[in-house]
């Protein structure tokens, strides 16, 4: 025989089952943060691109706010404007019916004598005219009764000025020998 060398066994898999059991500790799988990193980080920009988009709404808006306001000032100024040029145009318009009164009682005299004047027949005159307020009074002589009934007549059809015509007194009398009738009348205007 040869000389043998001894023999070392080595059983491997003995080894293995105890490198098993003895197992290391192992730690915990760390979780990936890099999702919620992300997640995170697309939060903010959404956050902040929304907030940039208010601030610039609201600057718009405080623009446009600035601008009614301005412009509301303006009316306002414009509508003071307007309330005094309605308050003289108020005054313009008493003024005015005023001086139309004043015009028409100026021109009533006027228009009441030529009214007497185109009413009076060739037989009847004047010596006497008054005129006091709505009131005209007046003395006169009519050759006979027929002129101053035409007369009286027609100032009657005058609607527009006259109201009415009464005669006070009526009485004979002689005027250069030719005998007429005296008459005392007051006519009412309208």
């Amino acid at each position: 025989m040869k000389s043998e060398k001894p023999l070392i066994k080595i059983n491997l898999i003995e080894r293995h089952r105890e490198r098993k059991k003895v197992k290391k500790p192992s730690l915990p799988k760390a979780p990936s943060f890099m999702p919620v990193v992300v997640l995170l980080l697309v939060g903010v920009l959404i956050v902040c691109v929304w907030d940039y988009r208010l601030l610039s709404q609201k600057s718009h808006l405080e623009a446009k706010i600035r601008e009614k306001r301005r412009v509301l000032n303006l009316l306002r100024a414009k509508a003071k404007e307007v309330s005094s040029i309605e308050k003289e145009l108020k005054e313009l318009r008493a003024k005015k019916s005023i001086i139309q009164e004043i015009i028409r009682q100026a021109h009533l005299p006027l228009k009441v004598i030529l009214a007497i004047q185109n009413s009076m027949p060739e037989d009847v005159w004047l010596n006497s005219f008054n005129l006091k307020g709505k009131k005209i009074y007046m003395k006169g002589y009519a050759l006979n009764d027929d002129s101053l009934a035409d007369f009286v007549e027609r100032l009657l059809e005058q609607k527009k000025l006259i109201g009415s015509v009464s005669v006070k007194r009526y009485e004979k009398t002689k005027i250069n020998g030719v005998e007429a009738k005296r008459f005392v009348g007051e006519v009412l205007l309208k």
